[in-house]
């Protein structure tokens, strides 16, 4: 193994936007519920049905707790091998995926702008510049591979560390000492 890289969300002001939107939307859900279900006063202008009502606290708990799993279990994993480059962004790709660096036409660490150049954080998918993996920061990967000259930004914490290891994964391809 030439390089490993591991990267959660632990940025504190994620977490304070996430955590702050929680209480908020929990307090407000609470109170719409024990006003209409427990008081049996209408909540709103124009209140829901109390199975209405009912439907959307569990649908709006669901929803905090889909986005609290997804944050915990966000982790962007890279490692660079002697014979291939291995990479997955769990929750949304758990197996590996593999890139052989025969099949890598180009590879650049870049410093980007991750609102505009892929439009946030996590998995993007953009027209003009490929697929993004970002976790944290504005330093990345980027490999141009395959066939159809695919496009993919990996995001690093360690864009020297990087280089370095791809130039001696892809020197050894040209040399044909890998494997």
């Amino acid at each position: 193994m030439i390089f490993k890289e591991s990267q959660r969300f632990t940025q504190w002001w994620i977490w304070l936007i996430i955590m702050a939107s929680d209480v908020v939307i929990v307090y407000l859900l609470i109170y719409a519920f024990v006003q209409q279900i427990i008081w049996k006063e209408p909540w709103g202008d124009e209140p829901l049905s109390d199975m209405g009502l009912s439907l959307l606290v569990i649908f709006m708990l669901f929803s905090i707790f889909l986005v609290t799993w997804v944050m915990t279990t966000a982790k962007l994993e890279l490692v660079i091998k002697n014979d291939e480059i291995c990479y997955r962004s769990k929750p949304f790709i758990w197996k590996w995926k593999r890139i052989l660096p025969k099949d890598i036409h180009q590879f650049q660490v870049i410093t980007f702008n991750r609102l505009l150049d892929y439009g946030g954080l996590g998995y993007r998918k953009t027209f003009t510049n490929g697929t993004g993996l970002i976790i944290k920061g504005n330093k990345g990967l980027v490999l141009i591979y395959g066939n159809s000259n695919r496009k993919l930004m990996i995001g690093t914490q360690k864009p020297i560390e990087i280089k370095m290891s791809m130039d001696q994964l892809m020197n050894s391809v040209h040399l044909g000492t890998h494997g």
